[in-house]
C-alpha cells in the first residue's frame, strides 16, 4: 500500500524506546477509500542527522521495489509528503523525493511557535493573554499566500505588540518578544526561509474546518443553533479565495 499511496505522513515517536534508539519513524498513508490513514512502516534510528534520513529513505525505496513489485526500475514517488518542522528531516525528504510536494504539519508548526516562546522565557501564566493573541496573529499569516500581505500583517503585529506596546508590557518582556518575533519572521515567513515553501494553507483549511465542527458538537447544548450556523458561515466568507 505504501508504494502505491500518493500521500505520506511522517512523524517521529520518542516515548518508551530502548537506550540505543533515538526515535522510531512512523510513515502513514491514506487508505484507497480516502477515509483514513494507515501506519505502513516503522523505522528505528539512532540519530536525527540528514545523512541518516537519506540512507533510511534509500533503504525504504529499495525494500518497496524488491518486496512489492520486484521491479528495480520502478521509482516510489508519492505526490505529497507531510512531516513536522524538523529541518534535517525535511532536507532529507527534499533530496530523496525531489518530485514530491512537501508539506509542513500545521499542528507541529504551531507547536514550534509555543516551544520557542518557552525557550525565550515568554511562556508563563502571567503572559498568557497577550502571548496567545500574539501567536494567533502568526497563525493567521499562514493562511495568507501573498508575501506583501504577510509583510503588512507582520508590520502591524510588530507595531501593536512591540513598538506601540498596547499591552503595556515590561521592558524585559518586550525585549524577549522582539527575539520571538524576529525568530518567527525569519524562520517561517521570509521568502528566503527554508520552511516558508512548505507551509500549505489547504491543510490549515481542513484542520480549521475540523476544529470548527468539533467545537460545534462539543457546544451543542450550550450555544443557540443560529450562532453555530453563523460561525460556520463566517468561516467560509472570510476564507482567502486564492488559497491553494
Amino acid at each position: 500500500m505504501l508504494s502505491e499511496s500518493e500521500d505520506w505522513f511522517i512523524d517521529g515517536c520518542f516515548g518508551n524506546l530502548p537506550k540505543f534508539c533515538k526515535q522510531i519513524i512512523q510513515i502513514n498513508c491514506i487508505h484507497p477509500s480516502q477515509k483514513f490513514a494507515i501506519p505502513c512502516a516503522w523505522i528505528i534510528t539512532n540519530t536525527k542527522k540528514t545523512i541518516m534520513y537519506q540512507r533510511m529513505f534509500a533503504a525504504l525505496k529499495l525494500s518497496l521495489k524488491s518486496i512489492v513489485n520486484h521491479d528495480l526500475d520502478c521509482e516510489t514517488k508519492p505526490k505529497t509528503i507531510m512531516s513536522d518542522m524538523e529541518y534535517s528531516l525535511q532536507l532529507a525528504l527534499e533530496n530523496s523525493f525531489p518530485k514530491s510536494h512537501l508539506k509542513s504539519c500545521y499542528f507541529h508548526l504551531v507547536k514550534a511557535f509555543w516551544d520557542y516562546s518557552k525557550k525565550v522565557g515568554l511562556k508563563k501564566k502571567s503572559n498568557y493573554k497577550f502571548l496567545h493573541l500574539f501567536i494567533d496573529h502568526f497563525k493567521i499569516i499562514v493562511h495568507i499566500k501573498e508575501s506583501n500581505l504577510q509583510k503588512k500583517l507582520m508590520d502591524e503585529i510588530e507595531a501593536h505588540f512591540i513598538t506601540e506596546n498596547h499591552f503595556n508590557l515590561d521592558e524585559s518582556i518586550v525585549s524577549k518578544l522582539i527575539i520571538f518575533f524576529n525568530h518567527l519572521k525569519q524562520t517561517y515567513f521570509l521568502a528566503s526561509s527554508f520552511f516558508s515553501k512548505y507551509i500549505n494553507c489547504r491543510l490549515i483549511f481542513l484542520l480549521s474546518l475540523k476544529k470548527i465542527l468539533f467545537d460545534l458538537v462539543i457546544s451543542w447544548k450550550k450555544r443557540p443553533i443560529i450562532e453555530r450556523i453563523m460561525s460556520v458561515k463566517a468561516f467560509f466568507l472570510d476564507w482567502p479565495k486564492d488559497c491553494d
